[in-house]
């Protein structure tokens, strides 16, 4: 069944299926993204399709009633086969024997101490300062990241009590566990916690009023004494914690989790049409095996975190909640049609959520075999209100303690429980987690990695953002030039705990070329289509562009050809002494005045659509100034590869406006004008006089208008099929809330396996197909197809809409000068970037390095 859009009896949208064939595009996921799909606007059947988005004013912004309502918020879950009332703390009997223990037996490492200032103690034994540890991870992390909130939260204890520190203990704990850490629940999920075994190990984290031997030597035995407990027995032990103290414990061990509470899930088709034919919920329960760590923090007040997560994570059982219980509501049907398939939606739930799962412990497996970084997987963290301390919330957070983190993930679902999801599983990833792995809280050591990967996951303040990209980077060359260009396309999800909120897609574009023996040319073909950006490719190609090159024929020409070997004394005398004065030559003062002077006659492309940081015109002017500076140096006519080493780079993100404006339905036909500016450009014999380069504009443009064609038809696929994402989007269901770009999809289709992707990372992931095939239709036109697509592309957006950063870097060596005219220039448009909150998002996705 396809969309009815509205109430009266509508055409139905449809797109020619040759329309879709795209020979360069590869991989099943692009054949997804790009396989046919339409919304239809369903009415009697012998009506005449009509093209997409010309239904009628008002009556097709509505998903139709056919469209099957199955979502529970599962708020009405009964939540008592959750409680386990077996599972406790730890016993009086194993904080008797830890005390009782000589530390030298358990400890795992020297304990660690950190205070309000360095001191050395004993000759060796130092105290570190606090202070230190917290600039180290706000510089690197930030001071919202949760490690350094912990911290921020030790230096205030240290802080009310004069005098005090804290000291780090990691022990083992496995010799002295004779009662079993986990909790047994059954066929489904089997023992949730940790194994018993001589590995099992704890990190505690607690202040000392006084700094005396035992502190390092004995400190289980200390902490007994000054506080009752080594590890919490019961919720009290937890309240008595003082803020800042953590306890840790790390062993082999299962967690159960459930995945997908409160999200609906809308099932759609994916074949001649995306046919939305439900929306329902779909959980499942799984569990995951590894080396477990549950980490439990006091925060300020009546709170306390719970933070878990896995290394050398596998998954262990998944599956779909048929039945209601045990925190999820059961599938409302067993079957569903879904665009002419019958479907069992147990099977593809399962079959989504377990592609999306192993998805993400792809990336770690990635990590671990290329990095240093142990791979912690984020499982989830919740924050605990003990002042609303039910007898539900205190078994919520002794089970999840044990593993178990089901019965506080449905708490965190309901409105007032005392109990906030702040990351879980699927969604959210935080990013200290990453780098300081399973020593999350630690104190005693701290460091960083940067990696590539698919999706990074931040929480912060409640909201939790998800950036999913894509980069393609294709290099080439030729003798001693390499071209290469750099195209990635960035998704951003920013939700809270009421669900998503809002969705940007982003692109950024680098265009770089490196030469041994750089000529004026290649320089002007970068430099040409810049000012044709700001100014029209006109004025470049017959007007101050032209008067610019008659200036570098001056230049290069007027003091004769470089004498030879051969020449005399007084030749090359001559020379050099020419070749110093062109800058004070009065025709080459005349050339460069007429220049400013044109060009000045012109008011640029983009009144009103300026830049916000540094103003079009005055970027343009810069860019100008250097093609002016290039234009009069001199280099020699007669002599081959004598140009300076160099690298030119243009770098341009498009933000989510810019975006939508590259998706326009007028951006192919856009596109092919900008592209014969640019070819234009690329193709001039600056020698030439003006009447001759007009002409040979004009036949060379005639000749390539079938190769043209070629490259806007691939360019109309793309769009098209974008538009049609976004009127998914903006459609409404009955109770008035649109679809939105962050709406799940459960996608299935006759060859794929299901999938969940939202429509924001479908759009996102259709973008970062654009520069890669219009690459591969522009190949035959002759040019080089990264600068003429890339240079294109950014023709069609206003700089408002963009940030663009230029650069060209000459050597010094070079006789003619030409550092003198290296350039960095930089403008920002006041549009939607993407931007990472405390983070530097071109670290996390570890752009590369130019």
């Amino acid at each position: 069944m396809v969309i009815r859009l509205g109430e009266e009896k509508m055409k139905c949208l449809r797109i020619d299926q040759g329309l879709f064939k795209l020979t360069h595009l590869r991989g099943s996921a692009v054949s997804i993204l790009l396989s046919l799909l339409v919304i239809g606007c369903m009415g009697d059947v012998d009506q005449e399709p009509i093209e997409a988005g010309s239904c009628p004013s008002g009556k097709c912004d509505r998903v139709s009633d056919d469209v099957q309502e199955l979502f529970s918020d599962m708020k009405r879950v009964s939540l008592d086969d959750l409680v386990s009332l077996g599972a406790g703390l730890a016993t009086e009997e194993l904080n008797d024997q830890l005390a009782r223990l000589p530390f030298i037996d358990l400890q795992l490492s020297e304990t660690s101490l950190f205070g309000l200032e360095t001191r050395t103690l004993f000759g060796e034994t130092m105290i570190n300062n606090i202070y230190d540890l917290q600039a180290g991870l706000t510089v690197a992390l930030g001071e919202q990241a949760f490690s350094a909130k912990v911290n921020q939260l030790r230096i205030s204890t240290l802080q009310s009590r004069p005098g005090s520190i804290f000291a780090e203990t990691s022990f083992r704990l496995g010799g002295s566990l004779q009662q079993s850490w986990s909790v047994d629940h059954g066929e489904w999920l089997g023992n949730l916690g940790f194994e018993l075994s001589p590995n099992l190990e704890a990190i505690v984290i607690a202040p000392y009023d006084q700094v005396s031997d035992a502190v390092v030597s004995q400190p289980l035995n200390l902490l007994r004494a000054a506080r009752g407990f080594i590890l919490p027995r019961d919720l009290s032990d937890i309240i008595n914690m003082s803020a800042g103290s953590s306890v840790t414990l790390r062993g082999r061990g299962v967690v159960g989790i459930n995945l997908g509470l409160g999200v609906p899930l809308i099932a759609t088709a994916i074949g001649d049409y995306l046919s939305l034919n439900a929306r329902l919920s779909g959980a499942v329960r799984v569990s995951m095996s590894g080396d477990l760590d549950v980490q439990l923090v006091r925060g300020q007040g009546s709170t306390v975190y719970l933070d878990v997560g896995l290394t050398e994570q596998r998954v262990k059982h998944l599956s779909a909640a048929v039945t209601s219980g045990y925190g999820v509501e059961g599938l409302p049907i067993p079957e569903l049609n879904v665009g002419g398939l019958k479907v069992d939606v147990a099977q593809v739930i399962e079959e989504a959520f377990a592609r999306q799962l192993n998805e993400k412990l792809g990336a770690f497996d990635v990590r671990r075999s290329s990095t240093q970084v142990s791979g912690r997987l984020s499982v989830a963290r919740f924050e605990f209100n003990l002042s609303a301390a039910t007898p539900t919330l205190t078994q919520a957070l002794i089970q999840g303690l044990k593993g178990d983190l089901r019965l506080a993930q449905a708490l965190a679902n309901r409105d007032q429980s005392g109990v906030v999801s702040q990351l879980e599983l699927t969604k959210d990833f935080e990013l200290d987690s990453k780098y300081l792995g399973f020593r999350l809280l630690s104190m005693r050591f701290f460091s960083s990695t940067e990696e590539t990967q698919g999706n990074i996951n931040i929480g912060v303040n409640g909201e939790n953002q998800e950036i999913l990209f894509g980069e393609i980077e294709r290099k080439g060359g030729i003798f001693f030039t390499q071209r290469g260009s750099n195209w990635r396309q960035t998704t951003s999800t920013i939700s809270s705990g009421m669900g998503p909120k809002r969705a940007l897609n982003n692109a950024r574009l680098i265009i770089t070329e490196h030469d041994r023996f750089l000529s004026k040319d290649q320089i002007n073909d970068h430099l040409d289509a810049l000012l044709g950006y700001f100014y029209g490719a006109n004025p470049v190609f017959e007007d101050f562009g032209y008067i610019a090159d008659q200036l570098s024929e001056h230049a290069d020409h007027s003091c004769g050809g470089r004498p030879d070997h051969d020449a005399s004394r007084r030749e090359k005398e001559r020379y050099e002494t020419c070749v110093e004065q062109l800058p004070f030559d009065p025709q080459v003062r005349s050339y460069i005045d007429r220049i400013y002077e044109r060009s000045s006659g012109y008011e640029g492309r983009w009144s009103g659509q300026d830049f916000s940081l540094l103003d079009a015109t005055t970027v343009g002017q810069q860019v100008l100034a250097t093609r002016v500076g290039i234009s009069a140096t001199h280099d020699a006519p007669n002599v081959g590869m004598t140009g300076p080493r160099g690298t030119l780079v243009t770098q341009v993100r498009f933000s989510d406006q810019a975006v939508e404006t590259l998706m326009d339905p007028s951006s192919p036909e856009r596109f092919a004008k900008a592209m014969m500016s640019v070819m234009s450009l690329m193709d001039l014999d600056r020698g030439d006089d003006l009447d001759d380069r007009i002409d040979e504009r004009d036949n060379y443009l005639r000749g390539k208008q079938r190769r043209i064609s070629e490259v806007v038809d691939t360019y109309q696929v793309i769009m098209e099929r974008y538009q049609q994402y976004n009127e998914v989007a903006e459609l409404t269901w009955n109770d008035g809330k649109s679809v939105g770009e962050e709406a799940t999809l459960l996608l299935i289709s006759r060859d794929e396996k299901p999938a969940l992707k939202s429509l924001a990372q479908l759009k996102g992931e259709l973008i970062g197909t654009l520069y890669g095939e219009l690459i591969e239709s522009a190949r035959w036109l002759g040019e080089p197809d990264t600068l003429l697509v890339g240079y294109a592309l950014l023709n069609l957006v206003p700089p408002s809409q963009i940030e663009l950063m230029l650069s060209g870097k000459f050597s010094e060596d070079h006789s003619g000068g030409y550092h003198q005219y290296d350039y960095s220039i930089y403008s920002l448009g006041n549009a939607d970037f993407i931007e990472a909150g405390i983070f530097n998002l071109e670290e996390l996705l570890s752009a590369k390095s130019l």
